[in-house]
């Protein structure tokens, strides 16, 4: 019967009840059976093969098929096992087993160490170590076998324990070398001399940079354990090693034998030298380069690296001082005092541009005055009138620079940029600064406030109300009142404890500071006019103000008593 399409019934497959619930079993690959035994049996080891049995037939004839066949099996449980075994065996020795006996045990055992050191799995690697540690260590000084089999048992194994330290697994490369480490310090081993000997044997430049790491590493290790005095490590052998190892592509590599060769330096110098190119187109290459850097660092030289960064900062901080220099010819050097003094026949005072007044004793000549007014000046050389630090670097052009950027009683005007007193600054805002227009002053903190903050400012009430100038100063930086008088300024803006807005703030150590009248000579530097009085340095032909204004101050002063 025809059916039109969308009526036809979907074809479906049938299946049997049994079909639906039966179970496939599942195939067991030989991939699968890979531990198990072929005998059958769990835990037993499958027979020896041919080959096998002729290759280990010594073995079998000490200590019988079936522990050569666990040694063999597929299983790494039964190989773990022989081993174990073995070890248990060699322990149970009696001291009067025929030294014959001994010596055949002995060499069995270490044909399945050398064998079960390249096992890939880790507890049969382990293993082989265990029973391998104590063959040298206590089986033969036990059984007094003497180096002899102590010298088979470390060059029969030793190969294979360097190549495993070339292992993809990390853990096991460290195990292999702190096993190689550990034997090579051991007493029964170190004297023969065997592994140093072994490891300095030339290193190929395209060698496994696991292995390669690793052995470079060791050496390194056990040279400084050993150093070169009946070690088997000589300076000879270790430099031609080093040389050869420094080619190696591996940049890791070339660190560690960098510090080889850094080590052997140290103890040996000239003798470094000689196994190393002596041409001036091979030193220029980066690694030896880097060598002979290093070598100059050792003997505390400077490194031609070092000696080109230490003439480029010195080209750097001339060009530097020059720009400053250029700078400050707008800041001329007048703030340096001139100490000037006219001697007359009569009886003279002569006030200096410090500020301070020379009186002449009764018996003084002039000849005494000009002595005097000399070692003065001489004392003010190198000195800062303003902080009091002297310097030797402290010439007109040296003052320049300490005055424009390291004096802690001086500042700059940001308006302006006039060098000027900080004890001065509010007072240079309202009366001298090219912005003084826009300046106002507080009638309650008496600082220079922009015009246009003013009225806020005084409407908050928030600044800190100054004193009277003879009860306190006040800091226009830090806005705080301290005590009056002009030796306060400089505590308040250079001590350890004084302006914390003084950027330029520094320890008054190392200073040499005039605060007290001197006497010199015949003559005494008194401050002149009342007690208290301001100290006026000279402001002629300077950009630099003090304290008090052009119009304060003295220059120079003549008085007669």
């Amino acid at each position: 019967e025809f059916l039109p399409y969308d009526e036809r019934p979907l074809p479906t497959i049938c299946k049997q009840v049994e079909e639906a619930v039966s179970y496939l079993e599942p195939e067991v690959t030989e991939e699968d059976m890979g531990d198990a035994p072929r005998t059958g049996n769990a835990g037993e080891p499958e027979p020896l093969m041919q080959k096998a049995l002729r290759e280990a037939s010594p073995v079998v004839e000490v200590f019988g098929e079936t522990l050569v066949s666990g040694a063999y099996s597929r299983s790494w449980s039964c190989r773990e096992d022989a081993l174990l075994t073995v070890h248990k065996m060699l322990m149970e020795v009696s001291v009067d087993t025929p030294k014959e006996d001994l010596r055949n045990m002995l060499r069995a055992a270490v044909f399945l160490v050398k064998r079960a050191i390249k096992d890939t799995v880790s507890s049969v690697f382990q293993a082989s170590l265990k029973l391998l540690k104590m063959i040298i260590t206590q089986y033969i000084p036990k059984h007094k076998l003497g180096k002899l089999e102590t010298s088979h048992c470390v060059e029969k194994t030793l190969p294979h324990l360097l190549s495993r330290t070339g292992d993809s697994s990390s853990r096991l490369r460290l195990v292999a070398s702190t096993f190689i480490q550990e034997i090579a310090l051991c007493p029964e081993v170190k004297p023969l001399q065997i592994i140093p000997v072994h490891l300095v044997k030339t290193l190929k430049p395209n060698s496994p940079t696991h292995l390669a790491m690793s052995h470079v590493e060791l050496v390194e290790s056990l040279l400084g354990a050993m150093g070169t005095e009946n070690s088997g490590f000589t300076v000879s052998s270790v430099m031609k090693f080093a040389t050869g190892a420094l080619e190696h592509r591996a940049h890791e590599v070339r660190e560690v034998v960098l510090r080889i060769i850094f080590a052997m330096y140290r103890e040996h110098r000239a003798a470094v030298l000689e196994y190393l190119p002596d041409d001036a187109g091979a030193r220029k290459t980066v690694r030896y380069k880097t060598l002979f850097e290093g070598f100059a660092k050792i003997d505390g030289k400077a490194s031609e690296t070092e000696l080109r960064a230490q003439r480029k900062a010195a080209t750097e901080a001339e060009k530097q001082k020059k720009e400053e220099m250029k700078v400050l010819k707008g800041h001329p050097a007048a703030l340096k005092l001139e100490l000037q003094a006219e001697v007359e026949a009569e009886e003279v005072s002569i006030c200096l541009l410090t500020g301070y007044q020379v009186y002449e004793s009764p018996r003084a000549t002039a000849a005494d005055i000009q002595e005097e007014l000399s070692s003065v000046a001489n004392y003010l050389d190198n000195l800062c009138i303003f902080c009091g630090e002297r310097n030797e670097s402290f010439t007109e052009e040296g003052l320049d620079l300490h005055y424009w950027k390291h004096c802690a009683m001086l500042t700059r005007c940001e308006h302006c940029k006039q060098m000027l007193e900080i004890s001065s600054l509010t007072e240079h805002l309202l009366t001298d600064c090219d912005k003084r227009d826009s300046f106002g002053k507080c009638p309650r903190c008496r600082e220079a406030v922009p015009r246009d903050e003013l009225p806020r400012h005084i409407k908050s009430r928030i600044c800190h109300p100054a004193k009277p100038e003879n009860v306190a100063n006040h800091c226009p930086l830090c806005h705080e009142n301290f005590p009056p008088g002009e030796e306060a300024w400089r505590s308040h803006l250079m001590d350890k404890d004084g302006c914390k807005m003084n950027q330029r703030r520094i320890s008054p150590m190392n200073k040499t500071i005039l605060v007290q009248p001197a006497k010199v000579g015949g003559h005494y530097l008194r401050k002149p006019g009342p007690s208290g009085a301001k100290f006026q340095p000279s402001s002629i032909g300077s950009k630099i103000r003090a304290r008090g204004g052009p119009n304060k101050s003295t220059g120079k002063t003549y008085s007669k008593r």
